[in-house]
Parts: structure tokens; sequence; C-alpha cells
């Protein structure tokens, strides 16, 4: 008995180790900024742990276009050299 648990003791370590790795690709790629599978996996596991629910495939593709819509204006901003700031804000909605 000794003997299986020292040999299955470093199976599970290994499957644990493995199950765990997560290898990054880029997903899409605007102007040299890239939204990587670890971007839009953060964002879903967000999204599930405020909703408390699953995300479903169509919801993923949403968050993906979200993600690139999001970057798209970022970068906008950074070209054009335009800062938001909440005071600006507050101040072009009264």
């Amino acid at each position: 008995m000794i003997k299986i648990l020292k040999i299955n003791i470093p199976l599970i370590i290994i499957f644990i180790f493995s199950a765990n790795s997560f290898e990054i690709k880029s997903l899409v790629r605007i102007n040299n900024e890239n939204i990587s599978n670890y971007d839009l996996d953060k964002e879903i596991k967000l999204i599930e742990k405020l909703e408390n629910r699953k995300v479903s495939n169509l919801e993923k593709r949403k968050i993906l276009n979200n993600s690139i819509d999001l970057k798209v204006k970022k970068i906008e901003l950074d070209f054009r050299k335009i800062e938001i700031n909440e005071i600006a804000v507050k101040k072009k909605s009264n």
C-alpha cells in the first residue's frame, strides 16, 4: 500500500501542474497590440464570478468583440493624445 502511494503522489502533482498550465496565444492583433486568450479568459471569469453563472459561447464572442472595441478606442485615444479623467467627464456632463 505504501508503494502505491509513493507512485501516485508524483503523478498527481504532475497532473495538477499540467492541468494548470496555460499557453498564452494572441487572438487579435491591432496596431501592434494584442488581445490574448489569457485576457479573454480573465474577462470571462470575472463576469462568471460577478454574475454567479456560466458564460455561454455566444457571450464569449460578445466579450471578445467588446474587448476589441475597447482596445481600438484606447489606441485611438493614445494616438490623438486625448486623456480622459473623471473631472473632465463631470465638466462635460454638466
